[in-house]
């Protein structure tokens, strides 16, 4: 279960996408244009316009409000943040939700939104290598100090780490499909992101990101790709034994997670399209 982070949803798009030379890639593009169509038609209580919660807000009532399911951001855009309370934020609902919490994380790409937060939209890839690297230092040391670019600090003490029996630190996923959000991931993160990509691209994508892995002499780390039905493209949407291929797809591409997101503006709605995947899967999968 994850949540993802818009903190000023603008009327109109005219910043490009990093991976692609249109100003939205299409999966994204066709969920805007369906939120900014239910803008100007719903008024009411039940809907509001204003629907993005913010992702940390968000988690921290999912870790009291579940028990099993892992949580996440998908993806927490660190150049908005502090990286220093933000740390203290994701180890607490790491402690609240008994070491559920994976953070995905990625450089951002919405420029109206550094504009808004004072935040240099040049500057975000290097933003986000050092916002990377204060979380790991908050998380690992049991006394901090950093010395960086924008943050600076010596001798902090920040608890929680993580949640009690946590093996190893709070897993951080790099989010992007550009070819610097693969080698970020490679250096800095605990695993790729990839988002609305179809198997036979993914494959190819998994394949690099391995490659930079071992280049910098680091084991890979968990491919967890997000893929909107409907929107990132055509599969999941066909007869259950074509959904069953289409997961076969995506696991013999080397996905070893699959986050899959359905538009909905009712609890209702969302609910049903899982129990129709569900229902599917059990049938089809054997899972």
């Amino acid at each position: 279960m994850s949540s993802n982070e818009f903190l000023a949803e603008p009327s109109s798009i005219r910043s490009r996408f990093p991976s692609t030379q249109d100003l939205l890639p299409s999966f994204l593009l066709r969920s805007f244009s369906a939120s900014l169509q239910r803008r100007n038609r719903t008024r009411s209580r039940d809907f509001p316009p204003q629907h993005q919660l913010d992702a940390l807000a968000t988690l921290a009532y999912l870790a009291a409000r579940t028990e099993r399911i892992a949580i996440g951001t998908s993806v927490l855009v660190l150049p908005y943040r502090d990286p220093i309370p933000t740390a203290k934020a994701l180890s607490t609902i790491d402690w609240l939700s008994g070491g559920r919490l994976v953070v995905g994380v990625g450089v951002g790409w919405l420029e109206a939104e550094f504009g808004a937060l004072g935040v240099p939209f040049a500057e975000r890839g290097a933003r986000t290598d050092e916002a990377m690297r204060v979380l790991r230092n908050l998380w690992e040391t049991e006394t901090s100090s950093f010395e960086g670019r924008w943050n600076r600090y010596q001798g902090m003490a920040s608890f929680p780490k993580s949640a009690p029996g946590r093996e190893g630190t709070i897993p951080m996923l790099v989010g992007g499909n550009s070819q610097k959000a693969i080698e970020r991931a490679a250096r800095l993160g605990d695993g790729w992101h990839p988002l609305g990509r179809a198997p036979a691209k993914l494959a190819e994508s998994i394949a690099t990101y391995k490659a930079v892995c071992e280049e910098r002499g680091r084991l890979p780390g968990r491919a967890v790709a997000r893929y909107v039905p409907g929107q990132s493209g055509p599969l999941l949407t066909g007869t259950p034994a074509q959904q069953a291929a289409d997961l076969r797809a995506f696991a013999e591409a080397g996905v070893d997670e699959l986050v899959l997101s359905w538009e909905a503006t009712e609890l209702g709605e969302q609910l049903e399209h899982w129990r129709t995947f569900a229902q599917y899967t059990e049938q089809h999968t054997g899972a």
